[in-house]
């Protein structure tokens, strides 16, 4: 029996979903935007400009015979065109694109989208004149121009800076532009500098497989496309760390990354199944739980986001073939009571005859323990309290006392921000909009305060030592310099900052 490829029921699937953020108007200035808050509930007052790269998904669905039945290719074509001509009127004086605020100039949303509507481009390239072709080309040179000229300041965050290579990278490709070239490979060092011998890469400082798999994707595609970056060592490591935190439920990390995120992308692992063994297992694991939403899928993703999970999906799609190996993840080589430790990510496996368990460390002992046979699973938070004035605290900047059977985890207790967004908040952030954010260098120095202010350092409070009997998987908490109130220790969904890619379904939050 001929395989089926394993990704195109849920592309197909969620089409409808994709094509309907899109405005259909072509009287309307706007036609061709996708964010749907903006052009047809009029919620919001700027485009975001995230959904702009959905383009790339459907020029490889048309240019691989891969839509679904009933799905023309001029419509299809009709679609792509229209949704590229509109982005003057989404791009700010600075060439930038918007994601959460007016005239914000995102980097990561800018090198997005123009890697996107790049490889759309020349995805498509026979199938337009050579006119049309330059024209599109042309639309181009604003974000170009200021991706050229700026950079990201408040963090290294390897799939933002991996996003804008590739952008540069197929605009440079195509037009021979040296400098755009130079500047992609100034961002590839970046990842490299901070990229750790452990296999992972930098993500606000710390490792987070879901948002690696994305880098790697991006990674994976420059690969593709030229030798010059080097980045083949970088990728054979990076699926060689992602690997472990593969489960036999078919879960993928659980949140236990710095950025709490439990997806995965499997377009670049597909590209990377002739290069690295790991990538091709990640790739079977992928096939075999993608369907099920084991793991964080495009079927649970919003609107802001959807847009690199299509495209990812659809890259899969188009580089799937039959794979003849058997699944051998890590978990199921590894030996009964044998401990894999990331000591600078932080993070600690440990494997049993009957249960895989995934620590982390540097989270005061957060721990995801899930059954071999992958029935079931078990997702302990790290501490949390409450005290009299219904603050709550929380672990952070967990170190690792003893290992062994038992361990022992010594964690600070800091207050948890819980920022929410208010009418005067509102009201001050649009003036900044519409004032700072005019010039780069103080939007910069704007962007950098928010930042402080979503993920605030903070005192210590207190300490919290935990115990974790890794046979049976008790945990113990004691608590050292407050007094708190124990939050509720199932509670699986507990967040201990802002980040807008956690907290996605999957198929395991509705299991018993």
């Amino acid at each position: 029996m001929t395989e089926k490829n394993p990704y195109l029921e849920t592309i197909h699937q969620n089409l409808p979903r994709v094509l309907a953020l899109f405005n259909a108007d072509e009287s309307d200035r706007y036609y061709g935007c996708g964010d749907r808050q903006f052009w047809a509930w009029k919620l919001i007052d700027f485009p975001n400009a995230t959904m702009q790269g959905v383009v790339y998904g459907l020029a490889m669905l048309y240019q691989h015979d891969l839509l679904p039945e009933g799905f023309s290719k001029p419509a299809c074509l009709k679609h792509i065109l229209a949704m590229i001509d509109v982005l003057p009127q989404l791009m700010d004086r600075h060439g930038g694109l918007a994601e959460a605020m007016p005239n914000e100039s995102s980097f990561c949303v800018t090198g997005l989208v123009l890697g996107d509507v790049l490889g759309a481009l020349n995805t498509l390239r026979a199938e337009l004149t050579n006119d049309t072709f330059k024209q599109k080309l042309k639309l181009c040179e604003p974000m170009v121009a200021f991706l050229k000229s700026q950079d990201e300041f408040h963090g290294i965050i390897s799939n933002h800076l991996a996003s804008s290579a590739l952008g540069l990278i197929r605009w440079g490709l195509i037009t021979g532009d040296e400098q755009a070239l130079a500047r992609a490979g100034l961002w590839i060092g970046r990842i490299k500098k901070h990229a750790n011998d452990e296999g992972w890469m930098s993500e606000y400082s710390g490792a987070d497989p879901g948002y690696q798999s994305w880098c790697s994707s991006a990674l994976a595609q420059i690969h593709q496309l030229t030798p010059r970056y080097e980045v083949e060592n970088l990728l054979t490591a990076s699926y060689r760390f992602l690997a472990y935190f593969a489960f036999p439920d078919g879960t993928f990390a659980n949140g236990i990354g710095y950025r709490l995120t439990r997806f995965f992308f499997p377009g670049g692992a597909e590209i990377c199944t002739d290069i690295s063994p790991n990538a091709t297992q990640l790739a079977l694991f992928a096939r075999t739980h993608y369907a099920h939403n084991r793991f964080v899928t495009l079927n649970a993703i919003d609107a802001p986001n959807i847009a690199p999970f299509f495209n990812d999906i659809v890259l899969a799609a188009v580089h799937w073939k039959p794979l003849t190996v058997p699944m051998r993840l890590p978990y199921h080589t590894m030996h009964p009571n044998e401990t894999t430790y990331f000591e600078k990510a932080g993070v600690l496996i440990h494997y049993s005859a009957s249960h895989v368990s995934a620590i982390s460390i540097h989270r005061g002992g957060w721990m995801a323990r899930v059954q071999m046979d992958g029935s079931r699973q078990h997702l302990q938070p790290e501490y949390y309290g409450t005290d009299t004035g219904n603050n709550i605290f929380c672990a952070h900047k967990g170190t690792l006392i003893t290992q062994g059977n038992v361990l022992t985890i010594s964690a600070e207790l800091h207050k948890a921000p819980r920022m929410t967004p208010s009418p005067f908040k509102f009201i001050i952030l649009r003036i900044l909009t519409l004032t700072a954010f005019r010039s780069k260098i103080l939007g910069n120095a704007t962007k950098w305060l928010l930042i402080q202010l979503l993920y605030p350092a903070g005192k210590a409070r207190g300490i919290v030592t935990r115990t974790i009997d890794l046979s049976s998987g008790a945990v113990e908490d004691t608590v050292h310099g407050l007094n708190l109130s124990a939050g509720n220790a199932a509670n699986q969904h507990f967040s201990t900052r802002h980040m807008a890619s956690q907290g996605y379904w999957q198929a395991s939050d509705e299991a018993s």
